[in-house]
């Protein structure tokens, strides 16, 4: 039954990343703005990649450190730097075999040059992994709802299919996929009024309803649309030499 309350993120990690990852500690992955280190670690643990992770504030990169010595991570592989900087994007040119990245792109108003940053430090043949919210449509309503101040740190012009594929059209790139993800998922930030505190609990309440509902007619894949999924997610490949 746990299966079928889960929603479609534990279904990225049970099938779909499956398709494009192996276990292999040969492997390097760094996960973009990867702060408090979560994604990274369940990658570490999944797969047994040597793992790394890329922060610029120093808040994070303490919270990430913290977390991945927890895991048997070395500390010093979260590198403090500014991924976007020229100096970086020499250092670290064709370094890693795999670059994800999670929720960063979207707080971005050039993304196809951040996504080009990405591409620069993956060695020839290594895998591209991005995902952003989907705060269009109906997730745009109920964000709003609970305040626009949010929203308003993020590029909603890029939670669209097309302008988000466009960002991954490069010559030395080929995507696998790209497209929305998942079902409907009620927005699940903090609130500070009381009242809102409560619409929320109600909505995880609703949410496990919504979750046994998609699993149920779905299955394995999720009722993808423009207007409730999720997510965007793009993964690929540069090209080798």
């Amino acid at each position: 039954m746990r299966r079928y309350t889960q929603n479609y993120g534990h279904y990225l990690w049970e099938i779909f990343y499956d398709k494009y990852f192996s276990i292999d500690e040969t492997k390097s992955i760094v996960e973009i703005g990867s702060a408090p280190g979560t994604n990274a670690v369940r990658f570490y643990k999944k797969f047994n990649y040597k793992t790394y992770g890329i922060e610029y504030t120093d808040d994070g990169v303490g919270l990430n450190r913290a977390l991945f010595k927890k895991n048997g991570i070395p500390e010093e592989n979260v590198i403090h730097a500014d991924f976007l900087d020229t100096d970086f994007q020499t250092a670290y040119k064709n370094t890693f075999d795999m670059v994800v990245s999670f929720g960063f792109l979207e707080h971005f108003m050039n993304p196809k040059k951040v996504v080009e940053c990405h591409i620069n430090i993956l060695k020839p043949g290594g895998m591209l992994l991005i995902s952003i919210p989907n705060f269009r449509y109906l997730n745009f309503s109920l964000k709003s709802f609970f305040g626009t101040e949010f929203i308003k740190t993020h590029n909603l012009s890029l939670m669209d299919y097309d302008t988000f594929k466009n960002c991954f059209l490069f010559d030395n790139f080929e995507i696998f996929e790209c497209r929305y993800f998942g079902g409907f998922q009620f927005p699940q930030p903090s609130y500070t009024k009381p009242w809102k505190r409560i619409i929320e609990r109600i909505m995880g309440k609703l949410q496990l309803i919504v979750n046994v509902f998609f699993r149920t007619l779905f299955k394995n894949k999720g009722w993808e649309s423009r207007y409730f999924s999720s997510c965007l997610v793009c993964i690929g490949r540069k090209t080798p030499n």
